[in-house]
């Protein structure tokens, strides 16, 4: 009979799975905006619903498995730093809002917040790699507007998979 450990193991391996084909998937939709950077976020829906399923440890190692593998099949260096540093500020983010104020936020909220901070460390790379934050600071706040919009289409959408999750045995999640 595989152990409680061995179920999460592998509930975190079919997350970690699930993010990778939404990033493949979310890499095939035409996306034409006159700003670099947006994009729909998909794979968050992932990192969304592990931080109400998981604890900390859980959460960053799916978002650093994410990331790699990501990188690894089809990014560069360069997307790997852009990915890591917005993926771990969003999960640091996401996870701080839901440990103390889980009760004043909803999760469509707590998705907008992690796709805000999201984009925050990308234009922190970004300003880094050009060793200036003219650009960013230029890109910024049409990065918060879309970022607001890609964050409650992840938001909402994690939350009507979430319900579904939590159908499943609660002894694999906490």
């Amino acid at each position: 009979m595989p152990s409680h450990n061995n179920k999460r193991l592998v509930l975190i391996g079919m997350l970690v799975s699930a993010a990778l084909v939404l990033g493949y998937f979310e890499r095939l939709i035409p996306m034409n905006f006159s700003f670099p950077g947006i994009k729909l976020g998909l794979a968050n829906i992932i990192t969304l619903m592990a931080v109400y399923m998981f604890g900390f440890r859980e959460v960053m190692t799916i978002v650093l498995l994410r990331v790699a593998m990501t990188a690894f099949f089809a990014g560069t260096g360069v997307s790997f730093l852009y990915s890591l540093s917005g993926g771990m500020l969003s999960f640091l983010a996401m996870y701080l809002l839901v440990r103390f104020f889980r009760r004043h936020f909803s999760m469509v909220g707590v998705s907008v917040f992690g796709a805000a901070f999201h984009n925050l460390g990308q234009a922190l790379v970004l300003g880094v790699l050009t060793g200036s934050l003219a650009v960013p600071l230029h890109l910024l706040p049409y990065l918060l507007v879309a970022g607001t919009a890609t964050g409650l289409l992840t938001g909402f959408t994690a939350l009507y998979f979430y319900n579904h999750v939590q159908k499943l045995p609660s002894r694999l999640f906490k």
